[in-house]
């Protein structure tokens, strides 16, 4: 399973600034350059494991902090990004957004059985 550099990334700066913590500094405890760290923390840069694991002793964090929403295909990922996005709505915000998502889902599902059957003709 591969895994999603950017969401890596975010997680990383994510729990870099949660601890008040800059690149710089991140950098410096790691024995890299804050260019370097701001390009594992926008996904340019893939870091190596052994990265990795300073990364996460300088965090004081797991390893597995790190890695378990970074999987391309985690259920997790998802609900952590509409978690995120929903965080700062009003209520009335969120029950839009909701009904939205909830009209969406039933046209992503009902748009899917007419693609089969449109497929099935075709044979």
């Amino acid at each position: 399973m591969a895994i999603n550099y950017q969401m890596l990334g975010r997680r990383i700066q994510k729990t870099r600034t949660a601890q008040k913590m800059s690149q710089f500094q991140l950098a410096e405890q790691i024995g890299t350059s804050p260019t370097f760290v701001s390009r594992i923390e926008c996904g340019a840069k893939g870091p190596s494991l052994e990265t990795l694991l300073a990364i996460a002793d300088a965090l004081n964090v797991s390893l597995d902090a790190l890695l378990t929403e970074s999987r391309a295909c985690s259920p997790q990922t998802g609900n952590d990004e509409i978690s995120e996005l929903l965080q700062d709505c009003s209520l009335y915000e969120r029950f839009v957004l909701l009904q939205n998502m909830k009209g969406l889902k039933t046209a992503l599902r009902e748009g899917e059985m007419v693609r089969h059957n449109d497929r099935e003709s075709i044979k």
